[in-house]
């Protein structure tokens, strides 16, 4: 039986993680050590995008309409509110 150590429990986190192991195993990788590699990676890229501010590329107002925001605030403030919390919850 082998050793499966996986980082995360849903579905596709698994099978990726399953398929890396697997990788691993058959080029004689530490799993962990790789693991610790691409975390390695992961960090110095978010790192180099938060010193450039590369989020802002990406203009919200293209991402969404002011209408869709709109309703998604609307949403939003329906769902935080005080009332509509206790009328959905009986117990309040």
């Amino acid at each position: 039986m082998r050793n499966e150590n996986y980082s995360g429990s849903t579905g596709p986190v698994l099978v990726f993680e399953t398929i890396v192991y697997d990788l691993c195993d058959l080029l004689g990788i530490q799993y962990l050590s790789f693991r610790f590699w691409v975390h390695v990676w992961t960090a110095f890229i978010l790192f180099v995008m938060v010193v450039t501010d590369a989020s802002s590329l990406v203009s919200p107002s293209n991402v969404l309409r002011r209408s869709h925001r709109t309703q998604l605030f609307m949403l939003f403030r329906f769902l935080t509110s005080r009332d509509s919390r206790k009328s959905r919850s009986p117990h309040l």
